[in-house]
């Protein structure tokens, strides 16, 4: 029997599929207790169904840590994972590969395309700030963390 086209695409993305937050940050995350245990997952107005992974890589995209460098946007953005008691991503990946069953070995494509997919929201929202279709001055910020995110995700995606 011929496959119809949406069976077809159920038939090859079942396994992956979950809810999917779609920006998922530090800043998104509610913990209680200590030591940390997350309690919820705020700002959802971007979830769907997808594969969980691209919410992995775009959390991995702004964790930072000890050895990252102390400015520009990465840092403003994901600083606190910097502080004592916060894993490093490589142990974030581990333990969500452990508890998930789901294999890591393609995280750094998906944190590349997590950078890729930041640097073209980041452009169309600096171009409104440099055109004066908006008030915000936050982004007006944002043309150095353009270059800056740009520069990660060529690292991010031809790295070893």
């Amino acid at each position: 029997m011929k496959q119809t086209r949406r069976q077809f695409v159920r038939t090859l993305f079942v396994a992956t599929q979950a809810m999917a937050v779609g920006s998922l940050l530090p800043r998104s995350l509610f913990a209680a207790d200590a030591p940390a245990c997350l309690a919820a997952v705020l700002d959802w107005e971007m979830a769907t169904i997808g594969d969980p992974l691209a919410d992995l890589g775009y959390l991995c995209m702004m964790w930072t840590e000890a050895s990252d460098p102390e400015q520009g946007l990465r840092a403003q953005l994901g600083n606190v994972t910097r502080a004592e008691g916060f894993p490093t991503r490589a142990e974030l990946i581990a333990r969500y590969e452990e508890r998930s069953g789901r294999s890591m070995q393609d995280i750094r494509w998906y944190t590349a395309l997590a950078l890729w997919k930041s640097v073209v929201f980041m452009e169309g929202n600096y171009k409104r700030a440099i055109a004066g279709t908006t008030d915000d001055p936050y982004l007006h910020q944002f043309g150095d963390g353009v270059v800056e995110l740009a520069n990660l995700a060529e690292e991010t995606a031809f790295s070893d």
